[in-house]
C-alpha cells in the first residue's frame, strides 16, 4: 500500500481498529531496493516515498519504520534526510543494510536472521553488537542451502538469538512469514519454538 491511500479517518480508524482487538502495531515494512539510492533519476522519487512514510507512522503511534537507509558514507546528504525527517515527528527507524550494526549512525538497527545470514552475518552477534539501537527484531530461518523454514529448523541458534534479545531493550518480535507455504503453521511451529528455546523474560 502507499500511505497516500490513508488519509487522516483512515489512520484514526485503523488505530481504534487496532485497540479494539488489543493489539500492537509492531512496524511498518518499507523496502526501497539499496540501489534506489545511487540513482539520480529516482532519488528525489525515494525520499519523497520516504518521509510520506514516516509520517504515516507518525500517525500510527509512532510505530518503527524497517528499512534500507542510504549509505552515510556515499549519500549523506540523502542519509541525513530521511534521519532528520524521522527525529522531526519522533518516528524510530530500524535500519536493515549490511553493516547497519556497526556503523557509526544515530540511527536504530532492524536485525533479520535471513539477511543476517545473506551478509555472513551471525544473527546473534548481530542482536549483541546492536545493543541498545536495536528497534527491531525478526524471527526467520533458513537451512544449509538457503531456503527458508520454519524458526528452529534451520541454521538460526534460537536459544543464543533469544537470550541476545532478552538483553536488549526491544519488547517484541516480527515473525516472517514470507515465502511460506502455509502461515498459519509456520506461525504456529515459529511459537513454540520460541517458547521451547527458553523461559520468556519479562515484557516479552
Amino acid at each position: 500500500m502507499r500511505p497516500s491511500e490513508l488519509g487522516e479517518s483512515a489512520r484514526r480508524d485503523l488505530l481504534a481498529c487496532v485497540r479494539r482487538g488489543n493489539q500492537v502495531l509492531s512496524g511498518i515494512d518499507f523496502w526501497i531496493p539499496l540501489p534506489a539510492w545511487s540513482d539520480t533519476a529516482v532519488q528525489q522519487r525515494a525520499v519523497d516515498a520516504t518521509r510520506a512514510t514516516i509520517e504515516l507512522a507518525a500517525d500510527l503511534e509512532r510505530c518503527p519504520v524497517s528499512l534500507l537507509l542510504p549509505d552515510p558514507e556515499r549519500h549523506p546528504e540523502l542519509h541525513e534526510a530521511v534521519r532528520r525527517h524521522a527525529e522531526r515527528f519522533a518516528v524510530p527507524l530500524a535500519d536493515h543494510t549490511p553493516g547497519a550494526t556497526d556503523a557509526a549512525s544515530a540511527s536504530g538497527v532492524g536485525v533479520d536472521p535471513v539477511g543476517a545470514f545473506a551478509g555472513g552475518v551471525d544473527p546473534v552477534e548481530a542482536v549483541s553488537r546492536a545493543g541498545d539501537r536495536l528497534v527491531s527484531a525478526r524471527l526467520a530461518d533458513l537451512d544449509e542451502v538457503g531456503q527458508r523454514v520454519h524458526a528452529g529448523q534451520g541454521r538460526l541458534d534460537l536459544v543464543g538469538y533469544k537470550v541476545a534479545l532478552s538483553l536488549s531493550p526491544l519488547q517484541q518480535l516480527v515473525v516472517d512469514l514470507h515465502h511460506m507455504s502455509d502461515p498459519v503453521a509456520a506461525l504456529q511451529a515459529a511459537a513454540g519454538a520460541w517458547d521451547a528455546a527458553g523461559p520468556t523474560t519479562p515484557g516479552w
